[in-house]
């Protein structure tokens, strides 16, 4: 009982209006039309712009993803694919022949060991490897774990 005493009498002509007691419109303005106005058409321009650059973002991002994959993987087979040169015979009767083209090494060729110890020529491991193979010919040892 003691909180209805401490309620504020309110005089009967008083008007009570929510949430804004100062809208400069009412409920029913005739004045008030249902087009956008110039600075709703700027802001919906700005928005498709913002939405759009956001998107091109995303795509350069995107691409360049794949571009980074690639240049690593390159990285990573010439950094394990190192190439040497037979400049001795002993050099040349240990590899005698490169098992992808079937061809003997020949002083001056330019070879590359793998770490399994199997020897082929510089161009015909590389193309085995840019044909998406990850494993040695011989012995299919993974070559870049």
């Amino acid at each position: 009982m003691s909180e209805l005493q401490n309620e504020p009498d309110y005089e009967s002509g008083y008007a009570y209006t929510y949430p804004f007691s100062n809208d400069p419109h009412g409920p029913n303005d005739p004045n008030i039309s249902n087009s956008t106005s110039d600075e709703e058409a700027d802001m919906l321009g700005y928005t498709v712009l913002a939405c759009f650059l956001m998107w091109c973002f995303g795509i350069t991002i995107h691409s360049c993803r794949g571009i980074y994959k690639l240049c690593y993987r390159d990285y990573k087979v010439n950094r394990i694919l190192r190439t040497r040169t037979i400049k001795t015979e002993h050099m040349k009767t240990l590899l005698n022949i490169c098992s992808i083209c079937l061809e003997p090494f020949i002083l001056q060729d330019k070879v590359i060991i793998l770490k399994c110890k199997h020897g082929y020529h510089e161009d015909c491991i590389k193309h085995w490897f840019e044909n998406g193979n990850r494993t040695c010919p011989m012995c299919r040892e993974n070559i870049f774990q």
